[in-house]
């Protein structure tokens, strides 16, 4: 899947990943490729994404906005 996180300021990361797992009001969530359409909410705490080598990268933020797009594509509008 096509992940992208962004803040006001800067796109933090763009490509690739096998799965991103994240905080949100009702609990951690993990997303993987072909997950259903949705729109959350993102609570303070850390993104991990796991990459296709499998690294997994974690980035610290302050909450957010989550959308999975049906095309595999993710998007978080992260505040950092």
């Amino acid at each position: 899947m096509h992940l992208s996180i962004y803040s006001l300021q800067e796109t933090i990361f763009e490509g690739e990943a096998i799965s991103v797992s994240l905080p949100t009001p009702l609990g951690e969530m993990t997303v993987l490729d072909h997950h259903i359409p949705m729109v959350s909410a993102v609570s303070p705490g850390e993104i991990r994404c796991t990459l296709h080598d499998s690294t997994i990268k974690a980035l610290p933020f302050s909450g957010g906005i989550l959308e999975v797009r049906p095309e595999s594509n993710v998007v978080v509008l992260a505040n950092p």
